[in-house]
């Protein structure tokens, strides 16, 4: 029951500042569900990195929930970095990982861990049950499609919203996208070989960013521990240049220092 809940609650979250539309079934050939998922994957391959802020709320289950302020910093596929902040912007924790490895310093302790990087570390870190070349195709706003899918199913509405069903060839459907009347991305859900939900994220607050429009607000649950969390980003960048060494916690050191090493 808490389960269909949180569900609910992000199929509310997702249509609250639009007017619910009727979804009805596109005939074969109609060439609108095409072309709406191929600008999505072009839009999608041109947006490699992101830097900006963010307010992140996480609930997981009845135990769990967390809130803070965050600097993200994030490059496809696998490279992530987010500086916890306090109430003057100190950082209170870094978390860094290359695509290879990880390292997360906290300042409350002068605690420092490293390792190889691992699936699981977001959850042990934030309680989000993602791995990290998901979480940051979702911060960039165009989680792509697993490679082999293809459309299977698409239905439309009046306003020009679309929903797409995909699918291996001959297999069962594996994901949903379904793009507003501009085209937008405004949700995405991810279900399982078997089945079941995996995850479900909704868009929304797009407001332009390097002209193109990209999405302030994202609502995710995770069926996996639960997890519900509401993520607002503002002072966004997108593809920035980033500085050497901006994957780990230690700073890079100078070539003096190396020699006098």
């Amino acid at each position: 029951m808490r389960r269909l809940a949180i569900v609910a609650a992000l199929a509310l979250s997702a249509t609250a500042c639009s007017t619910p539309t009727t979804l009805r079934a596109l005939p074969a050939g109609d060439p609108r569900p095409q072309l709406v998922l191929d600008a999505f994957l072009r839009g999608a391959e041109a947006r490699h990195s992101l830097r900006g802020r963010a307010r992140i709320e996480v609930q997981a289950g009845s135990d769990v929930s967390l809130a803070g302020r965050q600097i993200l910093v994030a490059e496809r596929p696998d490279r992530l970095r987010i500086e916890v902040l306090g109430l003057f912007d100190q950082a209170l924790a870094v978390l860094t990982t290359d695509g290879q490895r990880f390292e997360l310093f906290r300042s409350s302790d002068l605690t420092f861990e490293e390792g190889e990087l691992r699936p699981e570390l977001l959850w042990e870190q934030a309680h989000i049950a993602l791995r990290p070349e998901e979480a940051i195709a979702l911060l960039l706003g165009t989680p792509p499609p697993e490679p082999g899918l293809v459309p299977v199913h698409a239905e439309g509405a009046d306003d020009g919203t679309i929903r797409v069903s995909l699918a291996a060839p001959g297999g069962p459907e594996r994901r949903r996208l379904r793009f507003d009347p501009q085209g937008r991305l405004e949700r995405v859900e991810v279900i399982g070989p078997d089945g079941s939900l995996e995850w479900i994220a909704a868009f929304a607050d797009f407001e332009p960013v390097g002209g193109v429009p990209f999405a302030h607000a994202i609502t995710l649950y995770v069926a996996a521990g639960g997890t519900k969390a509401e993520i607002h980003l503002r002072d966004v960048e997108l593809n920035p240049e980033l500085p050497p060494g901006i994957w780990s916690v230690r700073p890079p050191r100078s070539a003096g220092a190396r020699a006098a090493g």
